[in-house]
């Protein structure tokens, strides 16, 4: 076998490495094709769209860490639900910032939830 693959691959326990290329090579392809539309459309909206409001950006990502770090417990009947109510700070970051921003911003204020309040960290949380 060669040295460069894994040990795993190398005693076929996960496939053959004929098999595992075209679903590498599949999902590098994806990862390249979302990056490049990703770019591609952020540049042309952020052109054509002025922000409507005027909210900075840190507003926002505390907005969606504080509604994340405060989560709404309704119980009906004997069952239990739990929301979030991250289409406020959502609305408002649509209005507000650029799509890279908005993203940016969810995705800060709701980790920064996750750590700090509920204390979950790692990938159990996912």
């Amino acid at each position: 076998m060669e040295r460069w693959l894994p040990r795993a691959w190398a005693d076929g326990a996960t496939g053959t490495l004929r098999q595992q290329l075209p679903v590498a090579a599949y999902a590098a392809v994806l990862a390249l094709s979302a990056w490049l539309i990703t770019d591609v459309a952020a540049a042309q909206f952020a052109e054509r769209s002025a922000p409507h409001l005027d909210v900075p950006w840190l507003v926002i990502c505390l907005g969606f860490f504080v509604v994340e770090a405060t989560a709404l417990h309704v119980e009906i009947r004997r069952e239990s639900h739990s929301l979030s109510l991250s289409a406020v700070p959502l609305i408002l970051g649509l209005l507000a910032l650029d799509p890279v921003g908005l993203v940016a911003a969810r995705l800060i204020g709701g980790a920064l939830a996750l750590v700090l309040v509920r204390r979950r960290r790692g990938l159990r949380s996912c």
